[in-house]
């Protein structure tokens, strides 16, 4: 082969492998945050199962004082989650 043709090859695989090391990066970035949100959604699992296991205990001990302190609970932590989707939902591009 010509100097010229390795060289065009070993410039060709250069170019290749840096993009796949920012492919990967790219895949490392997203697997985090696959992560983080997976987190997340158990954490508002266990809450809802807690505050539904809570509602059932006073439903049937027929404590009222406890169905209004789990309801505001639920008001709370309700809150606390829209203002956690809102503030990591992208904004739509503007046109």
């Amino acid at each position: 082969m010509s100097r010229w043709l390795n060289r065009t090859i070993l410039q060709e695989l250069y170019r290749v492998h840096a993009n796949l090391e920012t492919i990967m990066a790219a895949i490392d970035d997203l697997k985090a945050s696959v992560a983080r949100v997976t987190e997340q959604d158990q954490a508002i699992i266990t809450l809802c199962t807690t505050l539904s296991q809570q509602l059932k205990d006073a439903l049937a001990s027929n404590d009222t004082a406890a169905i209004e302190d789990i309801a505001n609970q639920l008001g709370a932590q309700a809150d606390q989650v829209a203002a956690a989707v809102q503030a990591n939902t992208p904004q739509a591009p503007t046109p």
